[in-house]
């Protein structure tokens, strides 16, 4: 089952749309671009993703700065389709202002951050002498999970980085970093 429309706003998908293709790009620097999807069978059934969220046809979808992901699923009876449009909004990463200081536990700080994105995200961090941030849609590997709140053991004087990261490709949306101070 194909899809007989796929738009996103007036933007120009790369290839043209073509029914029997099912990966495209697109570049846009708007906030929000409404996307349209209609089966080949009115019978059929469509649903869309936009980086992993359920989205309605024929709305807005608003856009995270750097790639973003469409997954378009036509069904009909058995047959199943799935069209992918990776969409770049034009942007660079976001910074996050980052400040340590001494923890609740010997060797331990508290890390606490400002101008992070809403949404659907997870924190990463990464302490060391010097660290060098990820740039907007990096995925880091050796950062490690963190809650955005719980205390982190890291030595007074190093770097700590934190990163928020996209839940649904991981990817690195902002970052900041700080010099640690940890409880003596």
């Amino acid at each position: 089952m194909a899809l007989s429309k796929l738009e996103i706003a007036s933007l120009t998908l790369t290839p043209a749309f073509d029914a029997s293709k099912y990966s495209y790009t697109v570049s846009t620097s708007n906030t929000k671009d409404k996307i349209t999807a209609t089966g080949a069978s009115t019978k059929a059934t469509v649903t869309i993703k936009v980086n992993g969220v359920a989205h309605t046809s024929g709305t807005d979808a608003t856009w995270l700065t750097g790639i973003n992901t469409v997954e378009v699923t036509a069904k009909y009876g058995t047959s199943v389709s799935v069209t992918t449009v990776t969409v770049t909004k034009s942007g660079t990463l976001k910074a996050l202002t980052v400040t340590s200081a001494a923890g609740t536990e010997l060797g331990d700080t508290k890390v606490t951050f400002t101008g992070q994105l809403a949404g659907a995200y997870a924190y990463k961090y990464l302490t060391a002498e010097t660290i060098t941030l990820p740039a907007l849609d990096d995925i880091p590997a050796i950062w490690n999970d963190w809650d955005g709140s719980t205390d982190i053991t890291a030595t007074t004087g190093e770097e700590i980085g934190i990163i928020q990261v996209s839940i649904f490709d991981g990817r690195v949306k902002s970052a900041g970093k700080a010099t640690v101070t940890s409880k003596a």
